[in-house]
């Protein structure tokens, strides 16, 4: 099955339809995609712990980390697009993910998302809240949240 999370770094990284080739992304660009793969692991790890975990609030941590490597996967996205000075951004003048998401192509989200409209069903669901809202929901409703990680293979 193939995982949804590579459709978001495939938007990140252009991937040429007719060539199948990858362009050179600058140094800032690949750091940022790491960072997202990162954050992605950290959620699956979560989900499902080799050990189990000492505290409850697995899920919790799960979707923020998901909503982080969304971040980070938009935010490589727009440095692809714009221009290539590498340099970092001071983190007072970062975007928040709201505006990156903004920003973005709707039929590329659609897309990662698995289909027409589940982008923005999923940012009013999980993008829309941040981890002290999923921290503060009970087991069920983190556990539905975590779900919709899922389904969106990012967490």
């Amino acid at each position: 099955m193939a995982n949804r999370f590579q459709e978001w770094l495939r938007l990140v990284k252009g991937v040429d339809a007719g060539k199948g080739k990858l362009p050179e992304l600058s140094p800032r660009s690949s750091t940022l995609i790491g960072r997202a793969q990162l954050a992605q692991f950290l959620a699956q790890s979560a989900l499902r712990p080799t050990d189990p975990l000492p505290y409850s609030g697995g899920e919790a941590v799960a979707c923020e980390l998901s909503r982080e490597a969304i971040y980070w996967a938009l935010l490589a996205l727009r440095e692809a697009k714009g221009p290539a000075d590498g340099a970092a951004v001071p983190p007072a003048d970062l975007p928040t993910l709201s505006s990156l998401w903004a920003e973005a192509d709707r039929e590329s989200l659609d897309r990662a998302a698995g289909g027409a409209g589940e982008a923005e069903r999923l940012h009013a669901d999980l993008l829309s809240k941040s981890f002290a809202d999923y921290a503060e929901l009970g087991d069920a409703p983190q556990a539905a949240a975590a779900s919709a990680c899922k389904a969106l293979r990012i967490g």
